[in-house]
């Protein structure tokens, strides 16, 4: 995550312009299939900026996460929830 955070760090920086004093916690939960796609994507949060928690949702399906080869790959679905703590400058 931390290697793409340059997407999530442009959408939140869009919707700053739309409201300076946007802050708070975003939770964005997702899926990832056997061969590291994103298969699901999605925001809860308390922030009332509907366009940001799409953004975020659009950011996470360009992600691919590397297969890990050792230990054998499962063959599952990953669910993560991952928190983003959004706090203007």
């Amino acid at each position: 995550m931390r290697l793409n955070s340059g997407r999530f760090r442009a959408c939140y920086q869009k919707a700053l312009m739309r409201s300076p004093a946007l802050e708070g916690r975003l939770m964005l939960q997702f899926s990832i299939g056997p061969d590291g796609r994103v298969l699901t994507a999605q925001v809860s949060t308390k922030l009332k900026d509907q366009a940001l928690a799409s953004c975020f949702a659009r950011a996470m399906y360009r992600i691919t996460f590397a297969a890990v080869r050792r230990p054998a790959p499962r063959r599952e679905v990953v669910k993560v929830s991952y928190p983003w703590l959004l706090l203007a400058n």
